[in-house]
């Protein structure tokens, strides 16, 4: 859900390239370890995990920053949880 949505979002707002799978897979990966550690993480802690983390990562091709992925995958979050409650 993530990848997918990370990848498609960049995607369609810009150009594609692999960048943007490659964004989206480690955002994904983040979202992954976060909630294997801490199962009751909010929205907020995981923006702030995935942004942090993405700050070294290499995003020189990606027209946005760390924190524009993060609170994209924030976005996703509260979307889905949206969905579920009905």
């Amino acid at each position: 859900m993530i990848q997918r949505g990370i990848t498609s979002w960049l995607d369609e707002e810009y150009i594609p390239q692999d960048i943007h799978s490659k964004l989206g897979s480690r955002a994904a990966e983040l979202y992954a370890e976060m909630k294997e550690a801490n199962e009751d993480a909010d929205v907020g802690d995981v923006i702030l995990k995935i942004g942090s983390e993405l700050m070294d990562y290499d995003m020189k091709e990606a027209f946005v920053g760390p924190y524009d992925v993060a609170n994209r995958v924030g976005s996703i979050l509260l979307e889905l949880q949206s969905d579920e409650s009905g």
